[in-house]
């Protein structure tokens, strides 16, 4: 006997809904007590119907998507298959004992719900921190096999902010602004394009997961510091300058504000210049800030900046902040260029120098009737210091040997001096004159020289055996001034005038007093050239006449002091290379 006629029955419409809600309570149970299990575990779910008489088997399809997942002939009126979660459709038909099929019967829905979706990031009560007014989040969540729908809801405190369906297992929210929100996923099972026509649009929503809370927090931009160029600024060799400043947490690019005024006052601002960089440092051509001199004021400005729209950070298209960035406070400094920029800031500078100088020498003891002159090779090592507090007054001190070769004789000289300095920018005079008057003291030692003579008490005559040298040590007081010009950055030119005046002799038992006279004649007159190199070295050289001259009483071996006066006179050109070490 065959079914062509009758199609099984599932046992009535109503026990295959009964079914299907079984099976639904049967999910929702298995995902309450498996929680901690995979998501991949399938599902056993029983399919039962009402025995049909006369039928000896049953051919049993199970279907989704199109894909055949059970396909079974069984003898008795149920079956237990594993399923993932998803929409199946069945249908069932009966066979004879010559295993002929009746009519298949309509196909029914059986929804095998998934558990809720697992939740990944951002992870639950995290804290994100941004430097916008608004963020684009992302969440994720763990897909589950055999889904390919899922519900996002997103909350703050009770208020709904978005929600959506969609198939991937992540979302993006624009423009989220700072606070505490709350968002969970559920799993949306719906029919696949195979399905039946009567179930086509419906869906099925799976549980929700527990909420997650999320909190986004607003950061703030820090101002930067600027730290070059401020102040008294060395004009450079070149129109370029390097600027930079100090590094902000967050900051994407720095905007750069630059305008000139006029030299000599405050002036009317230039149109500001802009430029960006993505560094903490940047070289900026002058001549692009306005006319470009060897002195003048600038005022700039250093802002940082977080999601920059279409800002050329190589060149100097102004930054423009996009929609949701934010910015900080803009940093003010300011900068003078001047090439006197050196000596304007508190340093100490520190020079070693050696010099040559052939000298010519004259020596006069009327006592002994001794006139002579000769000639000489002076060699020198000369150690300075200058230290300026930054402003008009400066400290100088100097420490020189003197090596002098007489007579086939060797001599050392030594001379120690301590001034005060007063600078004076010479600004009538064009940009970078400076004129330095000084005052001070010193020790200084003279060579002299005496003859030994043999008195005949006979004849009362003198005869001059030999020549003897002494040296007679003085403190005095030094005078004079400089007068520098300063060129680009790196070169500078000096003119210098000193004058020593002997006031006493200190020990020297060989001298009873010093003498007027040519005692006026301590000068030195030259010029210097400098040049910087590196940060704080620069090298010097020199070209100088001096003279140095004594007149004192010498005391004669009978212990007198004699009646006449000896002179010691000296005098030539100098040539000095030096270096200099500067320490800010």
């Amino acid at each position: 006997m065959n079914f062509n006629g009758n199609p099984p029955s599932l046992a009535t419409l109503a026990t295959l809904a009964k079914t299907t809600k079984t099976t639904k309570i049967t999910a929702a149970l298995w995902l309450l007590l498996n929680l901690a299990a995979s998501q991949t575990l399938a599902k056993t779910v029983t399919f039962e119907w009402e025995p049909i008489k006369r039928a000896v088997g049953y051919e049993l399809r199970v279907e989704k998507a199109g894909k055949v997942h059970v396909h079974r002939h069984l003898s008795d009126s149920q079956h237990q298959a594993d399923l993932e979660p998803g929409v199946y459709f069945w249908k069932l038909r009966a066979e004879d004992r010559l295993k002929r099929p009746g009519r298949w019967s309509e196909s029914q829905a059986i929804v095998v719900m998934a558990k809720a979706p697992e939740l990944q990031l951002p992870e639950s009560h995290a804290e994100i921190e941004f430097y916008k007014t608004s963020l684009n989040a992302t969440f994720k969540w763990k897909p589950i096999p055999g889904v390919t729908r899922y519900g996002f809801e997103l909350k703050n405190g009770m208020t709904s902010v978005f929600s959506t369906e969609l198939s991937a297992s992540e979302v993006k929210v624009p423009a989220l602004r700072p606070g505490t929100y709350s968002w969970r996923v559920r799993a949306i099972l719906v029919p696949g394009a195979h399905a039946p026509a009567a179930y086509h649009g419906k869906s099925w929503d799976g549980p929700h997961s527990e909420f997650a809370e999320v909190t986004l927090k607003q950061k703030k931009l820090n101002e930067v510091k600027p730290l070059s160029p401020v102040g008294v600024v060395s004009t450079p060799a070149t129109s370029r300058l390097l600027f930079n400043w100090t590094a902000v947490e967050g900051a994407e690019v720095y905007e750069i504000r630059l305008k000139a005024r006029k030299s000599g006052g405050p002036g009317q601002p230039r149109p500001d210049e802009l430029y960006t960089s993505a560094k903490t440092s940047l070289i900026i051509d002058l001549k692009d800030a306005g006319e470009f001199k060897r002195d003048g004021l600038y005022t700039w400005e250093v802002r940082p900046l977080h999601s920059p729209d279409q800002a050329d950070v190589a060149g100097r298209t102004p930054a423009s902040v996009a929609s949701g960035g934010i910015e900080a406070p803009r940093s003010t400094a300011e900068f003078e260029l001047s090439p006197l920029a050196r000596d304007q800031r508190k340093h100490t500078a520190l020079e070693f120098a050696s010099f040559v100088s052939p000298t010519a020498f004259h020596f006069s003891a009327p006592d002994s009737g001794f006139s002579g002159n000769s000639t000489g090779t002076a060699l020198g090592l000369n150690l300075s210091m200058l230290h300026s507090s930054g402003g008009h007054v400066a400290f100088s001190a100097q420490l020189e040997n003197r090596s002098v070769t007489f007579s086939g004789k060797k001599h050392d000289l030594m001379e120690a001096a301590g001034s005060l300095r007063y600078r004076l920018p010479l600004a009538g005079f064009g940009s970078g004159w400076v004129l330095t008057p000084h005052l001070g003291v010193a020790l200084r030692q003279y060579l002299g020289v005496y003859p030994e003579t043999i008195v005949n008490t006979v004849t009362r005559t003198v005869t001059i055996t030999g020549i003897s040298d002494l040296k007679v040590s003085t403190l005095g007081l030094t005078s004079g001034f400089d007068l520098k010009r300063y060129f680009f950055e790196r070169w500078t030119v000096q003119l210098h005038a000193a004058h020593y005046l002997p006031l006493a002799k200190v020990g020297s038992s060989e001298v009873s007093a010093l003498a007027g006279g040519n005692t006026l004649s301590n000068y030195q007159l030259g010029t210097h050239l400098g040049r910087e190199f590196g940060r704080a070295w620069t090298w010097d050289l020199g070209l100088s006449y001096e003279q140095r001259s004594l007149n004192y009483q010498r005391v004669l071996s009978t212990g007198a002091p004699s009646s006449k006066i000896d002179e010691s006179t000296s005098g030539g050109f100098s040539i000095l290379g030096g270096l200099i070490y500067t320490l800010d």
